[in-house]
């Protein structure tokens, strides 16, 4: 283990949990690629891959002063050098300017030697809520509610949960809370937040959020403020939320005030993502990258999901996470030149710089990315690679392997099961349910 570990600050799992139970902010990164995520971490530890640290980050974490703490069960960033991955975010997080980030002591084996319960998969709070909440009686799925029940038993179901409206001078006090975690969604279809909505305000629909609520909010003990244009679909969405313990709110909506917030829809299009200043890099064009390629001694590396790289990729492009680039370009011949690309080139952005340091080659970033050269007719490779070798960037749900059989099934229900009796012993998720009969 590097000296720069044991000089790092740590936080121990007893004071995560204890923050946890006080309904305190905690932020627990686990920083590994999906596929090892899943393969066990806390209950509300959310994933935040190193590869994609800084295009995230700030969206997701939105305050400086969150309490972050960091985990990647001993993985290395670079063998060479010993450093983990934790290393390198911890630098990259001081640098973006959060001041209270440290380690999680004793990493993940220290978290299970504490008491700590891991939990396998991905969303799993919500699956756990849900098989929480069938074990003590029903759940009816959001959809169902989106589809049949009115404005009034929206708000209704809303306020049963604990659920409060705010109006727009107390969201703009929020938002001005350097302190405070507070995350702004607009829950209604993508074509409807496109055509108009609040400045400021993100757009994830209801289903999704209530599906990976950890991965646009990751901040446990943050307040959640949602909308729509008429309250119902954003009071039905913050309901579910607040039994799985959110402090969460909907602005402006009752019944005799449905369309306040909708006349500041003044904003249009996708929104804007947050994302860490870029370092100065150079880029070149497909013709360009397509003249040095037939003259040889130029190296690609493509930051693409593995699924995409199977689909199509560049002639003789390299595939990494890249988490692994120090790996990757270390069993790659030495090149005059090296090219980052990935889909459409906004990640690949913040790699030219490391791919550059750690050849010690000139590094240059494709312009548009692999969708543009795509889009210009260029020459591509399909199907397999050696680099697809059991790539981690992407966890396949049981449910969603069309190989899986009945023992695979089998597992699944039994994972279910178990999740309950991890929760009761876990004790750290403060859900509640409404009476059936509130429904």
């Amino acid at each position: 283990m590097p000296d720069s570990f044991n000089s790092l600050p740590l936080r121990h799992t007893a004071d995560l949990i204890k923050a946890l139970r006080n309904g305190q902010e905690v932020a627990l990164v686990d920083l590994r690629e999906e596929a090892d995520f899943a393969s066990g971490h806390p209950l509300f530890a959310v994933n935040l891959p190193l590869s994609k640290l800084e295009i995230e980050v700030l969206d997701r974490i939105p305050s400086r002063t969150t309490p972050i703490t960091l985990y990647d069960n001993g993985q290395r960033y670079n063998l060479r050098t010993d450093a983990r991955l934790t290393d390198v975010a911890y630098q990259r997080l001081k640098a973006l300017g959060y001041v209270d980030v440290a380690l999680l002591a004793g990493d993940l084996d220290g978290w299970q030697e504490a008491g700590g319960e891991v939990f396998i998969g991905i969303n799993v709070p919500n699956k756990a809520f849900k098989a929480w909440s069938q074990y003590r009686g029903q759940y009816p799925s959001a959809g169902e509610l989106f589809d049949s029940k009115s404005l009034n038993h929206a708000t209704t179901l809303a306020q049963r949960a604990g659920v409060q409206n705010i109006d727009l001078p107390q969201l703009i006090q929020w938002q001005a809370d350097s302190q405070r975690t507070l995350y702004l969604f607009d829950v209604r279809t993508l074509e409807e937040y496109q055509a108009g909505h609040l400045p400021g305000a993100r757009h994830v629909t209801g289903e999704q959020l209530l599906q990976q609520t950890e991965h646009y909010a990751s901040v446990r003990g943050a307040r959640i403020v949602l909308l729509d244009d008429n309250g119902q679909r954003a009071n039905i969405v913050a309901a579910w939320l607040a039994q799985q313990n959110w402090r969460v709110f909907v602005l402006g909506f009752d019944a005799k005030n449905a369309n306040a917030v909708s006349e500041l829809f003044t904003a249009t299009g996708n929104g804007s993502v947050t994302s860490a200043p870029v370092p100065a890099i150079e880029s070149i064009d497909g013709e360009r990258l397509e003249q040095w390629l037939a003259e040889g001694n130029t190296g690609i590396i493509d930051l693409t999901l593995s699924a995409n790289f199977r689909n199509r990729r560049i002639p003789s492009a390299v595939f990494t996470a890249r988490s692994q680039l120090p790996q990757a370009l270390a069993q790659q011949p030495a090149h005059k030149r090296w090219v980052v690309t990935c889909g459409s080139g906004f990640l690949a952005r913040y790699a030219v710089t490391e791919v550059a340091e750690l050849t010690g080659a000139p590094a240059y970033l494709l312009d548009g990315g692999t969708l543009k050269w795509i889009a210009e007719d260029r020459p591509l490779e399909h199907g397999d690679s050696p680099y697809l070798n059991n790539p981690r960037d992407k966890y396949l749900q049981p449910e969603e392997n069309a190989d899986a059989g009945h023992e695979a099934k089998r597992g699944i229900t039994a994972w279910e099961d178990g999740l309950v009796a991890q929760l009761e012993r876990d004790n750290t998720h403060g859900f509640h349910q409404l009476a059936v009969d509130e429904v």
